[in-house]
């Protein structure tokens, strides 16, 4: 809850430091932080991951008055997710915060021979209520009525949603189908994604789903809903397709990408591209390294 050596770590040496970079939520460990050093005029930039948003209640309210809106005019540069959180937090500053847009970074893929592509479509997170798997096997039962030839895969951990996946494809007779693999270790994801046809991720409100980026950087094509972070690059960049996160909506996206070898060729090759120009960890580095440097020439 909170984290009294770290502040007062801070207190005793922020002169020491050319700037700070805090992960900011509204808690009581990286709050304090960054309010001890907008009293003291500090070099700082924010990121709080869409963490921060509008809230009503009167807990928020209070973090709000006491501390975020100064935290967030006090920064050199807030760090937040185009189409997320940036309005969110201008609004919150009342327009007082300096918003700089970032984006989550992956390495590029080592690999230089093409994927041998199955008829694979995977969905790989957490089977959390908010990630959607059930919206999942809805969209494969429907392209499995329609006859169209694929295979439907599961990746992740179970948080609640595995017993009601399990029934639907039992009630559904999915079960030659649509499979649950259980989770895999991080280091493993991109040999998982690597070859499936399509990389399905209904899940709403995401800011930015790094599986989404692990995928395109090895050639997987993606499916994501128009609330996730990523929406208007893939829109801007054709790098993938966009639904309303509907079973309906994303069974067509699905389709498309597998009976159309043309379409899913040049999603792949915008996907590759877009991840090099916008998603490396050498851009993302190189934009950080920017703010870091505009913050030394802005420090009083």
């Amino acid at each position: 809850m909170m984290a009294d050596g770290l502040l007062s770590y801070v207190r005793a040496n922020y002169k020491t430091f050319d700037a700070f970079h805090i992960h900011l939520a509204r808690d009581l460990i990286t709050l304090p932080v960054a309010r001890f050093l907008s009293s003291k005029n500090a070099v700082y930039v924010v990121q709080p991951h869409g963490m921060i948003m509008p809230d009503r209640r009167f807990r928020a309210r209070v973090f709000d008055a006491v501390a975020v809106r100064r935290v967030l005019s006090g920064a050199i540069s807030v760090i937040a997710y185009k189409g997320v959180d940036d309005e969110a937090l201008a609004s919150l500053s009342r327009g007082t915060a300096s918003i700089s847009l970032l984006v989550n970074g992956v390495e590029l893929d080592s690999e230089t021979e093409e994927p041998v592509v199955s008829n694979e479509v995977i969905f790989m997170a957490r089977l959390h209520p908010r990630k959607r798997v059930m919206a999942f096997g809805e969209m494969a039962r429907i392209l499995y009525r329609r006859g169209v030839a694929c295979r439907f895969i599961v990746v992740g951990p179970d948080e609640g949603d595995l017993d009601g996946l399990q029934t639907f494809i039992q009630t559904n007779g999915l079960g030659q189908i649509l499979n649950y693999e259980g989770a895999v270790a991080y280091s493993e994801v991109r040999q998982r994604l690597r070859g499936s046809a399509a990389y399905v991720l209904p899940s709403v409100n995401e800011p930015f789903p790094v599986t989404v980026l692990e995928a395109m950087a090895v050639g997987t094509p993606c499916v994501i809903t128009d609330s996730c972070g990523l929406a208007p690059y893939f829109q801007e960049d054709s790098a993938g397709i966009v639904t309303d996160g509907t079973p309906n909506q994303m069974a067509e996206a699905v389709e498309k990408l597998i009976v159309d070898s043309d379409f899913w060729k040049s999603t792949v090759a915008s996907a590759k591209l877009t991840v090099k120009n916008r998603f490396s960890i050498q851009a993302v580095g190189d934009t950080l390294l920017g703010l870091y440097t505009a913050a030394g020439r802005e420090s009083p």
